[in-house]
Order: C-alpha cells, then structure tokens, then sequence
C-alpha cells in the first residue's frame, strides 16, 4: 500500500512538471543608470584663468551645496557642492582627484540646499532658448514667474598714468517668464499680452491698480495676483 501511494506521488509531481511552462525567462528590473560626477563634469578648468582682474565671477565664492537638474535627465543631481559662474555661465565642482572642473551638460534649475549659506532655497533657471545665462527666480507664481538675470562683464580702467586696471562687475535685467519663454519688461504691460495668457482678469488687476510691467514692485505684485487666480 506504502508503494502505491510512494508511486502515486511521484506521478503528481511528475505531472506538474510537465505542465509547467517551458522556455520562459523573465527580464530582471533594472535600476536606471546612475549619474557619475565625472562623466557629468569632465571639462578641466584653468585655474587662474582670471589673472590680473580683480574681483570674482561668481554668485558667491563660496561652495554651496546644490540639487541640479539636467535637460533630458530625470534624475536629479543632489546635495553637491558647486560655484556659479555667471561670468562664463557654468557649474564648477571639485573632482576626486582635487581638480576644478565644469558641468558639461545643460542645466535648466538649480536649488541651494546650504543650510549655511544666505542663499539656501535660492533657484536659478538656466533652460531659456532666446538667451543664455543664470536666471534667479524673485518670485514663482507657477507658469508665470519673475527672474533677475545676471550679467558679469569685465570692466577696464585706466586712471591718469597708471597702468589698466580691470575687474569684475556684475549687473542684471528684470524678466518675466511664462513656461520656457522669457519676456523682457516693458512699461506697457499690453505689449507682453502672451506672458499673461491674454487673461482678462489680470489685465483688470494692472488697470485697477495702475501697475507698470518694468518695475520690480510692480511685477512682483503682479506675478503674485497670477499665482492667486489658480
């Protein structure tokens, strides 16, 4: 009795197998790839390559830690120390080897995440077609938004028999911003319609409250009204 039981178990495992599929493989999850910092920052810089201007080109000189977005890249790269150069308009970060060297890819937003520094929360926009640069965000009502550009140049004096005197001199341009188009200010604000959607309601507010679209008061106002509409 024991062997027909022993016999009949074996016959059901058997069958089991049999009935199983065959020839099917299962492709394993794949993580997506992960950033390497030096695949993304592989341009070595020179390391004075200001000599003899006085002054800095940068946001700040000191090392901030950043969350970085790259066009066409959904994954962020987080929590780096970086320098801005609005000179040259690039990233600088330090690599393994102690070297300073330069973002390679597009960027289009910047967060400081430095708790240290006076610039934590501070974001900077960088993916504009009409124009290349840092752009600081002032105030972000969503679609619509209010940036300051900044401009560095190199300014050049020569004072009455001493040799040229050069530094750096930081300047910026007051824009709004409306999903990927900037639009400069303009006095007028029916002359920039498109960067409010042609809305109605915010072409009344401007009436009623008799704003102008290039001062900063004003389109701070204004940008905060667009955001209260939604």
């Amino acid at each position: 009795m024991r062997a027909v039981f022993s016999f009949m178990f074996l016959f059901c495992i058997s069958s089991a197998f049999s009935q199983a599929p065959t020839n099917v493989s299962v492709a394993p999850m794949k993580p997506p790839p992960p950033i390497y910092l030096r695949d993304v920052f592989s341009t070595h810089i020179d390391p004075k390559p200001y000599t003899g201007v006085e002054g800095s080109p940068f946001v700040t000189d000191q090392w901030l830690l950043a969350t970085i977005k790259a066009e066409g890249r959904k994954e962020l790269i987080d929590s780096i120390p970086i320098k801005i150069n609005v000179y040259s308009n690039a990233v600088h970060f330090i690599n393994e080897n102690g070297e300073e060297v330069q973002m390679d890819l597009r960027i289009e937003r910047i967060k400081i995440i430095d708790g240290s520094s006076a610039l934590n929360n501070t974001v900077f926009l960088s993916n504009f077609s009409q124009e290349r640069g840092f752009f600081l965000v002032i105030v972000d009502g969503g679609k619509l938004k209010l940036l300051k550009k900044l401009r560095m140049f190199i300014w050049e004096t020569q004072p009455l028999g001493l040799e040229v005197q050069r530094r750096f001199e930081i300047q910026d341009d007051l824009f709004f911003s409306s999903g990927e188009m900037l639009y400069k200010p303009s006095k007028s604000c029916e002359a920039i319609r498109d960067a409010f959607d042609n809305d109605q309601k915010i072409f009344d507010y401007i009436s009623a409250n008799k704003l102008q679209c290039n001062k900063e008061a004003d389109m701070k106002k204004l940008v905060t009204f667009s955001a209260s509409l939604k």
